[in-house]
């Protein structure tokens, strides 16, 4: 939950919008499930442990991960974090 990485890959949403709907939803006594995305453009290996750490701290009842980058498509060239094994 790194805003510059949100802000590059066109989520549409920052950090403390993330926040404020976990709560609200928690709130109400909806079940809520975070997706980690993986690999996105500006992503570092240090910046995915910070959203792995906040994720936790917000407690959601479920979460995991939820890219896939395919090889010669736009994400494998943006930029994001190197070192993910693409499919081929």
């Amino acid at each position: 939950m790194i805003d510059e990485v949100l802000s590059f890959a066109h989520r549409g949403y920052s950090a403390t919008d993330t926040v404020d709907a976990v709560s609200r939803l928690k709130g109400k006594k909806f079940e809520v499930e975070l997706q980690l995305m993986i690999g996105l453009p500006r992503d570092t290996l240090n910046r995915f442990l910070l959203t792995l750490d906040r994720v936790i701290e917000l407690q959601a009842d479920s979460s995991g991960p939820s890219t896939l980058v395919l090889k010669g498509a736009p994400l494998e060239s943006s930029g994001g974090m190197e070192g993910i094994l693409l499919c081929r």
